[in-house]
């Protein structure tokens, strides 16, 4: 650390490491909020929670708790190197979720991005019918994929196998200025052609499968 020009102070790795172990020894809950009452956008990471073979009961009471109240627990605590924010959400009687949290000063102001003109009347029933053409009761991520990563596996197969790749040139960008109405009438017109997903053709994953699948860093 250095303290003014010329002078510097020396921390161990030693010492660094026993502030850490001392912080970690306690994690206080600071309060409960309401689960849905932290915005998203302060969403880092996210683990799943389980207990220790000595602490299945305080787990479970915990989790009973939190899930019959609606609340989540705020709390922090210290890991390599950094104090983290964090919140563990009920997601049911008993299972809990904990999300690492960005701070308030590492989260960029709304106000900063712009907004844009408001649309009118015809722009916002075109975007209406647009939402209500595709909305359903229930999110299903297996219903989405990697269609990139797909398309890198099948490009490395066929130079296994020797086949000869044309690389099609990238389009030109001329700089146009999206039309707006014009991509929300695509939208809808594609929407009526692409058939309905059913139940029986969705991909099914076990719950080992879940816990394999953890959402990794989003933000």
């Amino acid at each position: 650390m250095r303290l003014s020009k010329g002078k510097y102070i020396q921390v161990t790795n030693e010492e660094l490491d026993a502030l850490e172990v001392e912080a970690n020894r306690s994690v206080e809950i600071q309060e409960f909020v309401p689960v849905d009452g932290v915005d998203p956008v302060y969403f880092s990471k996210t683990y799943y929670l389980g207990p220790d073979k000595s602490g299945e009961k305080p787990y479970r009471l915990l989790a009973q708790a939190m899930h019959h109240e609606g609340q989540a627990a705020v709390a922090q605590f210290v890991q390599r190197g950094k104090e983290e924010l964090v919140m563990v959400r009920p997601v049911s009687e008993d299972k809990l979720m904990l999300h690492i949290l960005y701070y308030a000063d590492e989260v960029r102001a709304f106000d900063e991005v712009p907004a844009g003109k408001p649309a009118n009347d015809q722009e916002l029933a075109l975007a209406t019918q647009l939402i209500r053409q595709l909305q359903r009761q229930k999110w299903d991520p297996s219903r989405y994929h990697d269609t990139y990563r797909e398309r890198v596996l099948a490009l490395i197969k066929k130079k296994q196998a020797g086949q000869k790749i044309v690389t099609p040139k990238a389009p030109r960008d001329h700089g146009k200025v999206l039309d707006l109405m014009s991509a929300l009438k695509q939208s809808l017109e594609s929407g009526k052609k692409r058939p309905a997903a059913s139940a029986s053709t969705r991909r099914k994953k076990s719950s080992s499968s879940k816990a394999s699948h953890r959402r990794r860093n989003a933000a």
